[in-house]
């Protein structure tokens, strides 16, 4: 119904480029380019579930592994396929091709809240995102105060 949106590329190690975009298929969607961004290849569903909600990819510095930050909570009987609590990151260490469950982590819960619109810095070996979050007894349409909350983890705790 919304077509995909909100788009984020990473620069692969071998310099290919993927793209990650929102859709309302409850999955988000790639493409990928070959001849820097000249040219994409035909979008696909990941293997992420996902409401409809912009997620963020990063390559981590020093390897060839991705991370993505995105909402985890998926509710197919949802008006937006499920609501923005559960906030996740991922590792795939295939070029984004995957995102092995063993490699996902839990970064907010939603008991507290929804959480949106992560942003992501990567400054030595700390990871750095930031995102909004609205209080859980405010309305889902955004129509309510929200605050940016920035969290702060070191690089090796996405792979423990």
């Amino acid at each position: 119904e919304s077509g995909a949106q909100e788009p984020d590329v990473v620069e692969r190690a071998d310099g290919s480029l993927l793209m990650i975009m929102r859709t309302a298929t409850g999955s988000i969607y790639q493409a990928e380019s070959f001849d820097q961004g000249v040219h994409w290849m035909r979008l696909r569903p990941s293997d992420v579930t996902a409401p409809i909600a912009p997620s963020i990819i990063r390559r981590i510095p020093g390897n060839e592994d991705l991370l993505l930050i995105w909402n985890w909570e998926y509710d197919p009987s949802d008006k937006m396929l499920g609501q923005r609590k559960r906030l996740a990151c991922a590792i795939s260490t295939d070029g984004g091709q995957s995102w092995p469950v063993n490699h996902r982590k839990v970064l907010e819960t939603g008991e507290d809240g929804y959480f949106s619109y992560p942003s992501c810095t990567i400054y030595r070996d700390q990871v750095i995102p930031t995102y909004y979050a609205m209080d859980k007894e405010v309305d889902f349409n955004f129509d309510g105060p929200r605050s940016l909350k920035l969290m702060q983890f070191p690089i090796a705790w996405l792979y423990t």
